[in-house]
């Protein structure tokens, strides 16, 4: 069995997160997610390891360390901890699947903490609630969810 690299395995998993977003079962916003996650990862690459791509085996522990502190660090505009973090837990979920797809016998970077030192969310003022109350919810699957019926979503 052929084993694959980081970026084809993130190709593959982009691929079919759209065949989900065109059936209305994934979010359009969250591909878009996606993408700049695989974005970020190549331009890691090339920085850090003067690479196009990586072979899964030799991804360590280390390298969460190594792309969040790319991320927050080295960039021109670094981002924010939490967006790293974020894009470091897409990671994850790859090598996560990699795993269960014994193309590596475990995850590598399972223990790195991907959340903590989150921002205080201000709580909603009325006009606001009242902007998703009347928000028209088109994934099926959202509708599917305690608080949604016929694609409204109904507050409490």
């Amino acid at each position: 069995m052929k084993i694959p690299s980081l970026l084809e395995v993130f190709e593959d998993f982009i691929n079919r997160f759209k065949k989900f977003v065109k059936k209305g079962e994934r979010s359009y916003e969250t591909l878009k997610h996606w993408h700049s996650a695989e974005k970020k990862i190549k331009a890691f690459l090339k920085f850090q390891y003067k690479t196009e791509d990586f072979a899964l085996e030799n991804i360590k522990y280390s390298f969460a360390e190594k792309f969040f502190d790319y991320m927050t660090l080295e960039l021109e505009k670094p981002i924010s901890d939490v967006t790293a973090k974020g894009y470091v837990k897409k990671l994850k979920q790859i090598l996560e699947n990699c795993a269960n797809h014994n193309y590596i016998t475990n995850n590598p970077i399972k223990a790195f903490v991907c959340y903590g030192n989150e921002k205080e969310i201000e709580p909603l003022e009325f006009d606001q609630i009242n902007a998703i109350q009347r928000k028209k919810i088109s994934l099926n699957r959202l509708g599917e969810v305690r608080g949604v019926k016929n694609n409204v979503l109904i507050l409490y």
